[in-house]
Order: C-alpha cells, then sequence, then structure tokens
C-alpha cells in the first residue's frame, strides 16, 4: 500500500471518531437544559433559548485581575418600564444567589432604547442573567 494512502486512511478513521464524539457531546449538553426542575420535579415542557443576556453587576475588571462570572438561566417577566421580575429558575440556585439576584434586580433596569429598536420586548420570557460570585456576601 502507499504511505500517503496509509495515512489518510488513519486520517480518515481519526475524523469519524471525532465526529461521533462530538455528536455524544451535543446530546448530552442538549439534555441537560432540556427540562424544567423546580420544587414540583421535572416538567415535560421544552426550554425556549434566552432571548438576551444581562449583567447585573456592573465592576469593571483591573488590568491582571481574573473575574469570574456565573450564569444563571431565568423564566422573567419584563415590564415596559424596564423592570425584571424573577419568576423561576431553571436549575436549582442556593438562596443566597436567589436573594441576590433579586436585590440586584430592584435597581436594575432595562434601558429604554432596546426596547425602542425592538430588541427587547416586554412580557415573559427566559433570559440569562450574568452577575460575579465574589458579590455575594
Amino acid at each position: 500500500m502507499d504511505h500517503k494512502m496509509v495515512l489518510g486512511m488513519i486520517f480518515l478513521v481519526f475524523v469519524c471518531l471525532g465526529c461521533k464524539q462530538a455528536d455524544r457531546n451535543v446530546h448530552r449538553v442538549a439534555g441537560e437544559d432540556r427540562f424544567l426542575s423546580g420544587a414540583e420535579g421535572l416538567s415535560d415542557e421544552p426550554i425556549p433559548q434566552a432571548t438576551a443576556i444581562f449583567w447585573v453587576d456592573k465592576r469593571t475588571r483591573r488590568q491582571g485581575e481574573q473575574l469570574h462570572v456565573r450564569t444563571v438561566k431565568v423564566k422573567v417577566h419584563i415590564c415596559t418600564s424596564g423592570k425584571i421580575t424573577i419568576l423561576s429558575y431553571v436549575k436549582q440556585q442556593p438562596d443566597a444567589v436567589k436573594h441576590y439576584l433579586n436585590e440586584r434586580l430592584k435597581y436594575f433596569r432595562i434601558p429604554e432604547s432596546m426596547f425602542k429598536s425592538e430588541t427587547i420586548v416586554a412580557g415573559e420570557q427566559y433570559v440569562q442573567l450574568r452577575y460575579i460570585p465574589a458579590n455575594i456576601r
């Protein structure tokens, strides 16, 4: 057999195995966030994608500083005034995180320009809230 042909066959085997592994990872990740979990248990209702990501903590990073950020996917109600009210969490969160996010959202408002540009619409929807865990006391 030709040397190039053997290398080509080995490359093809690695590509096939890599695609199979990637496909397995996609199904695993999709299955993790697929169902709502709450006090009543799992629901068969699929969770839609988040429509927006909101940073509830405003803090600039100093040069050389590592800033750890966490994201929580939640179902919220967005008022036309820009106020966000959390209705439920997709994954169960510690009470300290729930309390911290509720306190931060008391003062957090969505800018009116986002409503005018129709980037955000009022009503119930899923969003991601990003926060800095080091700020939780």
